[in-house]
């Protein structure tokens, strides 16, 4: 069936109806890593130099000593997987874009479009992917999608003429100054995005309110010590790599990929979207890393109803493929660490609880060798479909290896 014009938020309402609430006050016990476990994967988190640029000593990890425990109320069962170089391209592509790879979508998100008066139509219903080419393939830009569901998840898809992203002059960013991560629809057929910035050159992460064109309106105001400095802020190619609105749109909410530079747990830090100042941050632990995983890193977050959250984690393994789990996160018992400049090893944080919900790597009764065989592909973007489906997005970081993918989940309540 063709995707009901819904948007992203109500899904959202729906889907928290449907599942049980859990209350839960994280009790992990967490210990400082003997060694980087980052490794040398620069697509997920920062090198095996010992810092993030390799000139600045980065403060070390705090893991948890073992895996999230699995989740005792929620299920989720894989549908199926679609991959995008099936889509059909709109023929109202303008030329500028005809050479310009579709690729490299890291945020998803369903689309919330005006009618006449400026009123939200919620029948209007298309997606939005955000491509993080950083303006070395085309401009920075987000597509609209239009997907169909079946028996078996997303089973096609259009890919519709790019939506070029621009400052608030409305001229496009020039070339690596952005890179585009989350992205996250708003009333009014605007949407809000990340960008991971760059730490090698001195260029902080950022949250900007775009129109529906695309062009900026407001930058939000991070804290100080996110901030790209000696020794501290945003660690290079782990920064804002999650995004998500709470339900009345009141607040965003960032997750970081991994920690900042003098940190050793990543953040999840909420925003007032009227100001777009902080208002709220709390501790992220992410689960050890897989053996023989190069790293691992936080990639998206999704709002499942109030103080409740679905995260992404993911590492990769050479030879093998991606290893990704999704989780359930509350916030019950989180320490709020807003204007805490540092999360070291010796911090006394009690971080989000999180419970596992779905091995990503496990999935042998996928259709798709590949999936089946172990490898979900490097999973990026999370948003709800029609009916409370959770959809799954892969970015192909525009390489032949890998493929632009989006697997469908249902989530329920446990008998």
């Amino acid at each position: 069936m063709t995707l009901r014009r819904t948007s992203s938020r109500s899904l959202t309402r729906v889907t928290a109806l449907a599942l049980c609430t859990v209350t839960a006050v994280s009790t992990a016990t967490v210990t400082a890593a003997t060694a980087d476990p980052l490794g040398s994967l620069s697509s997920l988190l920062p090198g095996s130099s010992g810092s993030s640029d390799g000139s600045e000593e980065d403060a070390p990890l705090t893991l948890a000593t073992e895996p999230a425990p699995q989740s005792e109320t929620w299920s989720a069962e894989y549908q199926g997987t679609y991959d995008l170089e099936d889509a059909d391209i709109d023929e109202a592509t303008s030329e500028d874009f005809k050479e310009v790879p579709v690729g490299g979508l890291s945020g998803l998100d369903a689309t919330q479009d005006t009618d006449d008066d400026g009123d939200t139509d919620e029948a209007a219903g298309r997606y939005l992917a955000l491509s993080d080419d950083r303006g070395e393939e085309g401009p920075a830009r987000a597509y609209p999608l239009d997907l169909t569901l079946g028996d078996s998840g997303v089973d096609d898809a259009t890919v519709g003429a790019p939506i070029t992203l621009t400052d608030e002059d409305g001229e496009p960013y020039k070339e690596t100054t952005v890179d585009p991560e989350s992205i996250r629809s708003t009333d009014g057929g605007g949407f809000l995005w990340t960008s991971e910035g760059d730490r090698a050159q001195e260029l902080d992460a950022g949250i900007t309110q775009a129109d529906k064109n695309g062009r900026a309106q407001i930058s939000y105001q991070t804290p100080d010590y996110h901030h790209v400095g000696d020794g501290v802020g945003v660690r290079e190619n782990a920064a804002y790599e999650g995004l998500t609105l709470t339900d009345d749109e009141k607040q965003a909410a960032v997750l970081t990929e991994g920690p900042l530079t003098q940190d050793s747990y990543n953040r999840l830090t909420f925003y007032d979207t009227t100001t777009g100042e902080p208002v709220r941050e709390v501790a992220y632990q992410l689960d050890p890393a897989d053996e023989n995983a190069d790293g691992r890193g936080a990639t998206e977050i999704l709002a499942a109803g109030e103080d409740s959250y679905l995260t992404l984690e993911r590492g990769y393994i050479e030879g093998v493929g991606t290893k990704a789990v999704l989780y359930r996160v509350t916030l019950d018992g989180a320490t709020d660490v807003l204007g805490r400049e540092d999360l070291d090893e010796g911090s006394e944080v009690t971080p989000v609880h999180k419970e596992r919900l779905l091995d990503l790597s496990s999935l042998e009764d996928a259709e798709d060798e590949e999936v089946a065989g172990g490898n979900p592909d490097n999973v990026e973007s999370l948003a709800w479909g029609p009916e409370g489906e959770l959809l799954i997005g892969t970015d192909d970081n525009f390489s032949d290896s890998q493929r632009s993918l989006i697997h469908t989940v249902t989530l329920g309540a446990k008998d």
